[in-house]
């Protein structure tokens, strides 16, 4: 949203660590997918749950935590490049130092729930943001 903005609206694009950051960008339908397809099953408790090394998405309780995303990162130059594209208009974009407390990269680890659901986000960056750009120019009546 906030990149949109700024690139229809000739505002600059603060990019941090020097054009190195990467995220794992996740489109609504893969996050209403992943939901979907854990909603039927019924959590178990793991009997084996050690509370000296715990597992970070079972425990003892009858509940699993599910981490959604692509399960891959894009760099976000490319991110803002496929933007772009969409968007028919190029960004102007200010390179910063890596902020205080952020992270280089982000990305979400998928495989419980793959396994626990066979949940596989299947919508792709430039389809994912190239949706985004059509719903936002319609929402916006650009």
């Amino acid at each position: 949203m906030i990149f949109a903005k700024a690139i229809l609206s000739n505002q600059k694009i603060n990019v941090f660590n020097n054009r190195q950051m990467s995220r794992d960008f996740t489109y609504i339908e893969d996050i209403f997918d992943g939901i979907i397809g854990v909603i039927g099953k019924l959590a178990t408790s793991n009997v084996d749950f050690d509370l000296l090394t715990p597992e970070a998405s079972s425990s003892k309780a009858t509940f699993r935590i599910f981490n959604i995303g692509k399960g891959s990162p894009t760099r976000l130059m490319s991110f803002i490049g496929v933007l772009e594209t969409v968007l028919g208009k190029k960004a102007k974009i200010y390179m910063l130092a890596m902020q205080p407390g952020d992270v280089p990269a982000t990305g979400a680890d998928v495989f419980v729930l793959q396994q626990w659901s066979g949940f596989q986000p299947n919508i792709e960056i430039q389809d994912r943001v190239k949706k985004f750009a059509e719903w936002y120019l319609d929402h916006y009546g650009i």
